[in-house]
């Protein structure tokens, strides 16, 4: 039966412009998009990051049907080839796996996938033109099939070469995304924190600080130095606002409205130099002992060491704290020098307020 000339025309057309080189072009420059598509999703939820082994493929079939219009073998081997590509640099920058994902799972969708693509990047003969194509394809081998946009041989090494360049974009833009969102995950935790900490500050001024106890106060005190929130029971706070200045302006206070020893002899170790020197004195004589075991450290480490250790083990049967008894006993078993080089740090330490008893409310 003789195929008519109009048919014949018609499907001569459409396989002259098939364009198996345009496809492979084409489809390793979307190899960007949809990657980036796959991180979106993956993103969004871990668990759409298998469900792109199948989105992936039908992705890939129209991008090759869009731009090959193609009818030959070789179409569906470009997107068989563009879509395990795919599916590697997903495995490779951990956009699949997620926790609960079963193996059988996972290859029904890549499975589904595969098909997807090969399916849908050739283009179908319509019913009414398969004698023709029959005809002028089939029958004997097309023209078209001999150009060198056609030619495996030109096709695949162009498909290889475009997508590992634009691969290697893909792998950076994700690698990029992905510590931006980790670096923007950071701050808003740091922000939630602070917001946190900032709820928990307290009123620094003379008429706030009345409404504490002296214990109290002392632990704000060391809250604001160090930025973390220990409570007056020991117990553990989380992250607090840090400020130098209003620790100081609680320990101030304690020191000038309540004459706390245990305060005037902090700001001594925080002030350092001549004045913190003479704010220690003045505490020691007040009565504090953290205050006379840090003047007798000193009087060891600089003058004489067996006095010192003299006054030392006279201090241990007056102190009732177990911060000061440990440092004495260290003092005993190791000599002066390695709390020597440790008196002008200039750091509040938890343990001088730990065990603390103020005479004052």
């Amino acid at each position: 039966m003789q195929v008519p000339c109009d048919e014949l025309a018609k499907v001569e057309h459409r396989l002259n412009k098939q364009n198996a080189l345009g496809a492979a072009i084409a489809g390793g420059l979307w190899v960007f998009p949809i990657l980036f598509a796959w991180f979106g999703a993956f993103t969004l939820n871990a668990d759409f990051g298998p469900l792109m082994l199948a989105v992936s493929g039908v992705l890939v079939g129209l991008v090759i049907r869009l731009h090959g219009r193609g009818y030959q073998k070789v179409f569906g081997v470009i997107a068989f080839v563009l879509h395990a590509w795919l599916v590697f640099l997903a495995l490779a920058l951990e956009l699949i796996v997620s926790n609960d994902t079963w193996l059988m799972v996972l290859g029904i969708l890549y499975a589904i996938g595969v098909w997807s693509s090969v399916f849908l990047a050739r283009k179908k003969v319509p019913f009414s033109e398969h004698r023709a194509f029959f005809e002028l394809a089939e029958k004997q081998q097309h023209a078209s099939r001999k150009k060198l946009k056609n030619r495996w041989f030109i096709v695949l090494p162009v498909l290889l070469i475009t997508s590992l360049a634009t691969s290697l974009m893909a792998i950076y833009g994700v690698t990029t995304a992905e510590q931006l969102l980790i670096a923007q995950e950071l701050d808003e935790q740091q922000q939630q924190r602070a917001l946190r900490a900032q709820k928990n500050e307290i009123d620094v001024t003379p008429q706030g600080l009345k409404a504490l106890s002296t214990r109290q106060a002392l632990h704000y005190a060391y809250a604001y130095f160090s930025g973390y929130r220990i409570d007056e029971y020991g117990r553990n706070k989380g992250q607090f606002v840090h400020s130098e200045f209003k620790a100081k302006t609680i320990l101030i206070h304690l020191t000038e409205q309540r004459a706390e020893p245990r305060a005037l002899f902090i700001l001594g170790i925080i002030n350092g130099g001549s004045q913190g020197s003479q704010q220690i004195e003045q505490a020691a004589e007040l009565g504090d002992d953290y205050a006379k075991l840090f003047k007798t450290i000193e009087f060891g480490c600089r003058y004489d060491k067996d006095q010192a250790l003299t006054l030392i083990n006279g201090l241990s049967q007056l102190s009732d704290e177990s911060p000061i008894s440990a440092e004495i006993d260290s003092i005993r078993s190791y000599g002066f020098e390695p709390v020597c080089a440790e008196l002008n740090t200039g750091k509040f330490e938890y343990s001088f307020i730990r065990e603390y008893q103020p005479n004052s409310r």
